[in-house]
């Protein structure tokens, strides 16, 4: 067995998505207030290398494609309007509704600003919309789309999330009590959720990385965005994946069952981080193994990974979706992912790796 097959049995015996889903129903009402938008999507082809990752430009293309910038505008501006000039009213309609104003007019995080927390929201949508646009339609690469969002997600994130995070899911909760809401989800199921201690821990845990870091830096973004545009060029360069994914696309197709998924994982992790090149470690270690990526995988600890796996709910959900479901093999088959991310247990000979280790641990524990 590996040292990371055999290391998984020593630390495991596991919300990024969360400001992606704000973002995306924010942009979302605001269409809908200004004007109703057609979206296309882009077909892309399948064969590699040139189609297995498509160009940054036809990904662009294929979002703005069918987008109106000025009805987007007029509908953060309608938006804008209702949550930012009367916080402290309120009326049933789907950008506000009563409910909303009252929740949020009870945030009880001890700062002001956490009341306006869905008019700073909409504010940075509103304010960077038009820089984002711009740079998107002048996008050529994968890092120039990362460049792109970095305004907008630094606002939301940083000046608005993170200063009100303590109580930001008790808030959206008392939120999702407004009819026109519930509608579309459970506020009892949701609030069970957020409320339960394996979420509520990995919250707090999130929020060191995530607001110390920023979200780009604390999931690697660029890395893999730069990762992404050298592939595509194959120019072989330290961040020119094109062997590795093919690869893995030729292991992919010969695995069955849980063990050859063990050894998948395997394989697939010696492969990415192994690298012959000392000055391709460097490279590969600075882009995803400095302390901002590494706090963000000390969150999917062994004990919040297994208290999810232990959650009700998730194995009520599981077990709706897959018959027999086996807990025990998903939280180590979930182990072995997250610990392939952990370099100094794939490649344990490379020192490399190991360098920042105690300091970027020191450095999340102060």
């Amino acid at each position: 067995a590996s040292e990371l097959s055999s290391g998984i049995n020593a630390e495991y015996g596991g919300a990024g998505h969360f400001f992606s889903i704000m973002l995306f129903v924010v942009l979302s009402l605001a269409l809908v207030a200004g004007s109703s938008c057609q979206t296309s999507y882009y077909n892309y082809g399948t064969d590699y290398p040139m189609e297995m990752i498509p160009s940054a430009r036809s990904v662009v293309v294929g979002m703005l494609e069918g987008f109106d910038l000025d009805s987007m505008k007029l509908g953060l501006d309608m938006i804008s309007g209702e949550i930012c000039n009367k916080p402290s009213k309120c009326s049933q309609n789907m950008f506000y509704p009563c409910e909303c104003a009252k929740s949020f007019n009870k945030f009880d995080s001890g700062k002001e600003e956490c009341k306006m927390l869905p008019c700073t929201i909409i504010t940075a949508v509103r304010d960077n919309i038009d820089y984002l646009y711009e740079d998107l339609s002048n996008a050529e690469t994968y890092e120039d789309i990362v460049f792109a969002m970095r305004n907008i997600l630094n606002d939301i994130v940083e000046g608005g999330i993170c200063p009100c995070a303590k109580d930001l899911f008790k808030a959206i909760g008392g939120c999702m009590k407004a009819p026109v809401l519930s509608e579309m989800v459970d506020a009892r199921a949701f609030n069970k959720i957020m409320k339960s201690p394996p979420v509520k821990k990995i919250w707090r845990d999130l929020q060191r990385p995530m607001c110390d870091c920023g979200l780009i830096d604390m999931t690697a973004m660029y890395g893999i965005a730069r990762m992404m545009d050298q592939t595509r060029a194959a120019n072989g360069t330290c961040l020119d994946k094109t062997d590795f994914i093919t690869g893995v696309m030729a292991d992919a197709m010969e695995m069955e069952g849980p063990s050859a998924f063990r050894d998948f994982v395997d394989n697939v992790a010696s492969a990415f981080w192994c690298v012959d090149e000392e000055e391709c470690r460097e490279v590969m270690n600075e882009e995803f193994n400095n302390c901002c990526t590494r706090g963000f995988l000390k969150v999917f600890n062994k004990k919040n990974v297994r208290g999810v796996m232990k959650s009700g709910m998730l194995r009520g959900m599981l077990g709706y979706m897959v018959e027999d479901v086996d807990m025990k093999m998903i939280e180590k088959m979930f182990g072995q992912v997250i610990m392939s991310l952990k370099p100094e247990l794939v490649c344990p000979e490379d020192g490399i790796y190991g360098e920042y280790i105690s300091q970027c641990d020191e450095n999340m524990e102060m």
